[in-house]
This record gives C-alpha cells, structure tokens and sequence, in this order.
C-alpha cells in the first residue's frame, strides 16, 4: 500500500516561530532566544549589507576524471540572499523588518507556486529600497512576509512609466526606473 505524504513534508529547516510566538518544536533556540519574542536580539543587518571590498565569494569546481560524466558545483558565500526582481510577482514581498515601515497588520497568505505550501504575510506598508549611490527609493503597498527566503521586487509594480535593462561591461546589468533610480547588477 502506497501513502501519500503530501502537506505533511517537514520544512527543510525545522519548526518557524511566528510573529510574537516562540515555538517550542524550534531546535535552533528556545524562548529566551527567540527573535520573535525578544526583536532587540535580532543582529542588525547593517553587516549584511553589500561591501564592494568583501564581495560574495564564488568557487566553481569540476570533476572530469575520464568517465562519462562530468559534475559542476557552483558555490557562492555571501553574507545576504540578494533581492529579486520579480516579473511574476503581483507585490513587492520584504523579509527583512529592518527596511519596512508598517502601516497596518495583516494575515495574507501568499502561495509561492505550484504546491500547497504557503507564506504569511504579517504586515502592509512601506519598504526603501536604497542602492549603490545611496539613492532611496519608496515601495508602497509592500507586504512584509519575514519567513521569505529572500525579498522579492514586483517589477510591474516598480515603475509608473518606464524600465530599461542594459547590459554593462562586467557582464552584470543596470536597471532605471522611470528616467532616475538606477540599480545595478552583479554577475
């Protein structure tokens, strides 16, 4: 007899606290710990922001020893997720609380694809999004989802009239919004 053990898959890291909430099938940190109960704890993420000086470290490695098949491994060391912009995306989704001012609460539940698997978005508001001049740009009606992986940029929301993407010279890209806010990115 086959089961099906379909929504019952455990996350790949364990039990999540939620907003306000330890829970205590967390592994990783008990109550007196937990970030959700005790939000001064939380490191600030003024270390993970982007530092041209120490920048991500890529390795590639190949195994090619005679045999039929070859095996590649990329692996890429960063101090944060980078933010993704999103042509799918219908809001711009923040995990990172630091960047976000709230406007009101809220209990939206987003599906991030195919499967049963939801996130929680626990408040509406307002995130900046600065870049590598310093430069800040406001995005309303952001939802903060602190679980997501990574921030996500809807980029139908991103602009009012204009985008353009351009290839640079180190094989990385520019985007302008609207004629004046520029980010770049790298390869």
């Amino acid at each position: 007899m086959h089961e099906s053990k379909k929504g019952k898959k455990k996350g790949r890291r364990g039990a999540y606290c939620a907003p306000g909430k330890h829970n205590p099938e967390a592994t990783s940190h008990d109550a007196d710990h937990c970030w959700q109960l005790h939000p001064e704890l939380r490191p600030t993420n003024s270390s993970k922001t982007y530092n041209p000086i120490n920048p991500p470290t890529t390795q590639l490695v190949e195994v090619d020893e005679g045999h039929e098949s070859e095996i590649s491994l990329l692996l890429t060391e960063a101090t944060s997720k980078p933010t993704v912009l999103d042509s799918g995306a219908t809001h711009h989704l923040i995990n990172n609380p630091d960047v976000f001012n709230p406007i009101a609460d809220s209990n939206i539940k987003i599906s991030t694809g195919g499967h049963s698997n939801f996130l929680n978005a626990t408040a509406v508001g307002t995130a900046t999004l600065i870049n590598h001049c310093g430069e800040k740009l406001l995005l309303e009606n952001a939802l903060l989802v602190p679980t997501l992986n990574r921030s996500l940029i809807s980029i139908p929301r991103l602009f009012k009239q204009e985008l353009s993407i351009s290839k640079t010279a180190d094989k990385g890209a520019r985007v302008l919004i609207d004629h004046h806010f520029q980010l770049l990115v790298v390869s």
